[in-house]
Formats: structure tokens, C-alpha cells, sequence
């Protein structure tokens, strides 16, 4: 679904969503490289008030200790999701140590990571 022009997808999908958030309840991208200027406009879709998406799939991403960042900002302002699987990514203890700030927070209401 990405590949080569996965920058332009990933504005297409936030930008679509964006304009209808009650639409979209699971979004998976899985297996597909995100870079964090991918992950800021999935998170910016996410952190819309009116956002309804409960669940996140980001497995085997490339994600990054500053993806890492932007997820733990999800976590603490978007009560909303319930599922993240961030599993095949080489986070590093310091993005592991940045999650588990945005898991301790009251706001966050994740029930499966």
C-alpha cells in the first residue's frame, strides 16, 4: 500500500480521515516504513477531537525513539484508543522508557499494547 510513495500515501490516508475522523475506527499500516514525519501526521489525526480510531497498527514500522515521542503524545491526549501494536520495531530503551510515560498517565485508557 506505501511503498515508494508512502510519504504521499500517508498525507492522502490523514488527509481523507482527517476531513471524516468519525469514519475510521482501525487503521493498520503494518510492514510499511514510516518515518517520523509520517508518524506526526498520524498522530495529528489522532489527536483531532473528533477521532474515533481505537486502533493502531504500526508492526514492523521502522519506528523510531522520536516516533516513540510523538506516541507517547497520543497516549496521554487521545483517550479514545484502545489498541496499539508497535511490536517488530527497534525502539531502543530510550523510546521504551518515553511509552511507558504516555502508559503511566491517567488520560491513557490503552487496553492492549
Amino acid at each position: 500500500f506505501l511503498g515508494p510513495a508512502a510519504d504521499e500515501a500517508c498525507q492522502f490516508v490523514t488527509k481523507v480521515v482527517g476531513k471524516n475522523p468519525l469514519l475510521l475506527k482501525e487503521l493498520n499500516l503494518s510492514e510499511h516504513e514510516l518515518v517520523d514525519t509520517q508518524v506526526n501526521q498520524i498522530a495529528a489525526l489522532l489527536q483531532d477531537k473528533h477521532c474515533k480510531l481505537n486502533t493502531l497498527m504500526l508492526r514492523d514500522c521502522g519506528l523510531t525513539e522520536e516516533s516513540c515521542s510523538v506516541l507517547t503524545t497520543v497516549l496521554i491526549s487521545n483517550p479514545i484508543l484502545k489498541e496499539l501494536d508497535i511490536s517488530n520495531n527497534n525502539l531502543q530503551d530510550s523510546g521504551v522508557k518515553k511509552l511507558q510515560n504516555g502508559l503511566e498517565s491517567a488520560n491513557c485508557k490503552l487496553e492492549k499494547l
